[in-house]
């Protein structure tokens, strides 16, 4: 594993990248994120004000203006009108109800047609100290828009949506189920994460998401890498573009820095 850090010039902790393409005078300024609030996390906010300042377009991982408008809401229910009352059994619901209260003050009962995958959000961020803050992409995002830049996602909503259509909801059961049963391991790996993004290590925050997202890793990751990656690549010639995306898809073989590099752009840390 040594060699793939040197050979990606990864041996550097750093979430912000300068990649470019000399040949056709494109130049990406690339910010991995954590979908949680702003403010309570570690990101170098002046250099980003700047870069974001500099650039003609705005990337994030998605349009945010699009999954906003309330037509869209209805990709947090569970599809069918069903609740999770119909994948748990109700000594089961009962149980993991009462330790998500115990643990983050969380009535699920109010998220009883919610997917679980959102519900874990929800959780994620009372973790880290519940802020009624954005996220950090959703602050880049309006950053952005409020300073003129044209703003796009680099996956479509319409795409977004798809992709969660093949995650199953027992999975997704499953996931939070478990995670009642074992909240101070969940506790824990959500502090390391961000903790590992303070720190800038890619290397740590790929292989957490590699290791949750399981047999999910494929279709939530090295798929959207291939994706966006091809996306930036073909980025008009002599631009400037600001781009933010999960720090989980730069790293790897898959990722982000590693399909520039192989697609003869230099990616050196900010």
């Amino acid at each position: 594993m040594w060699s793939f850090h040197h050979a990606m010039g990864l041996k550097y902790n750093s979430t912000f990248w300068l990649c470019e393409n000399l040949e056709l005078q494109v130049k990406i300024y690339l910010l991995g994120t954590l979908h949680l609030p702003q403010n309570l996390i570690r990101w170098p906010s002046t250099q980003v004000k700047s870069m974001i300042h500099d650039c003609d377009k705005y990337f994030g991982e998605m349009d945010l203006d699009e999954a906003s408008k309330p037509a869209n809401s209805l990709i947090y229910r569970i599809p069918g009108g069903l609740s999770l009352s119909d994948y748990i059994a109700p000594k089961v619901l009962y149980k993991t109800a009462r330790m998500l209260n115990k643990a983050f003050d969380m009535n699920i009962y109010e998220f009883m047609k919610t997917q679980p995958l959102f519900i874990l959000h929800q959780i994620d961020r009372k973790i880290v100290g519940y802020s009624h803050d954005k996220s950090l992409d959703e602050w880049l995002w309006d950053f952005a828009s409020e300073h003129h830049k044209t703003c796009a996602g680099l996956e479509s909503f319409e795409c977004q949506k798809e992709i969660l259509s093949m995650i199953p909801i027992e999975k997704q059961v499953k996931m939070l189920v478990g995670l009642s049963t074992n909240v101070k391991v969940y506790r824990g790996k959500v502090k390391n994460l961000i903790h590992m993004y303070n720190e800038g290590n890619l290397y740590g925050m790929y292989q957490y998401a590699r290791k949750s997202l399981g047999s999910l890793r494929t279709l939530m990751l090295h798929r959207r890498n291939y994706s966006m990656t091809d996306r930036l690549n073909n980025l008009p010639k002599g631009s400037n573009t600001f781009v933010s995306v999960g720090a989980g898809h730069l790293y790897g073989q898959s990722g982000i820095l590693t399909g520039l590099k192989n697609k003869g752009w230099k990616c050196n840390p900010i």
